[in-house]
């Protein structure tokens, strides 16, 4: 948890200013613009940003909508690609259902669409999408995406100076803000209860390899059991072959012995 806030500076998103989530939403607009820009422009033209879509996704890395087996595995990615997976998947998820959301002719089905269907598309759309992660490098256009962002930033900072905006604009930007800050709140609890999920999957995780380890050890006891009841087993069934053996052979002649009788005549005499 601290390498994801700290190291890979997740926590910045999570800030009451919003500035560093405003700044992923642009670069995830113009990633998708690049790598699938029909789906940009029927996402400009029914007026459906990422805000609406990914934000959910970036703030709860994707827990809020997604299967916890999905989140673990992409929660690996991070560690090992940083924050960048998460443009990537986004970019991908839409990629690979381009077709059905080019079938989209709405504002409200298209939202339905990211946000229920796409979300339960199966393991093994979700399996095609985190395999093509680690093929895809995102990385210097991210970069230039975030340096595009600060220029039009600044510009829209020294216009501001110039004329002042309007009571009814000002009090747009202030509702919009609060309603993120609300987001953002419901968000991070969400992911906090997907992480203590993953924790605990984890360590169930470590008690059944225990389990097994100790069931493999007692099959291997009996094993060493059965081996030697067989070997008792066979030296008692060549001693019993031996008694019958024995008790079948014919007897042995007995020498009569022959005892001279005594000649009648004899006695007579």
């Amino acid at each position: 948890m601290k390498h994801i806030m700290f190291t890979l500076g997740l926590r910045n998103q999570y800030k009451s200013d919003m500035g560093a989530l405003q700044v992923q939403m642009y670069q995830l607009a113009r990633l998708i613009q690049n790598i699938v820009p029909d789906i940009h422009e029927l996402f400009d033209k029914l007026d459906v940003s990422p805000m609406l879509y990914a934000a959910p996704w970036f703030l709860t890395i994707f827990a809020s909508h997604f299967p916890i087996g999905f989140v673990a595995r992409l929660l690996d990615m991070m560690f090992l690609q940083g924050l960048s997976v998460l443009f990537k998947v986004s970019a991908l998820l839409l990629k690979t259902h381009q077709a059905q959301i080019l079938k989209c002719n709405s504002f409200e089905s298209v939202v339905s669409f990211l946000k229920t269907t796409l979300p339960s598309s199966g393991h093994i759309g979700m399996e095609k999408v985190l395999d093509q992660v680690l093929a895809l490098d995102v990385e210097k256009l991210l970069q230039t995406y975030q340096i595009e962002y600060m220029v039009l930033k600044e510009e829209m900072t020294e216009h501001n100076n110039e004329s002042e905006p309007t009571a009814s604009l000002r009090n747009q930007f202030e509702n919009e803000n609060k309603e993120l800050q609300k987001q953002n709140m419901e968000l991070s609890d969400q992911l906090q209860v997907a992480l203590n999920t993953v924790s605990k999957l984890e360590a169930s995780v470590t008690s059944y390899q225990s389990t097994i380890r100790k069931l493999e050890s007692h099959v291997s006891t009996l094993q060493d059991e059965r081996d030697a009841l067989h070997h008792s087993v066979n030296i008692l069934r060549k001693r019993l072959e031996a008694l019958e053996t024995t008790a079948t052979s014919p007897p042995k002649e007995v020498e009569l012995i022959s005892f001279s009788q005594p000649d009648s005549t004899n006695i007579k005499k």
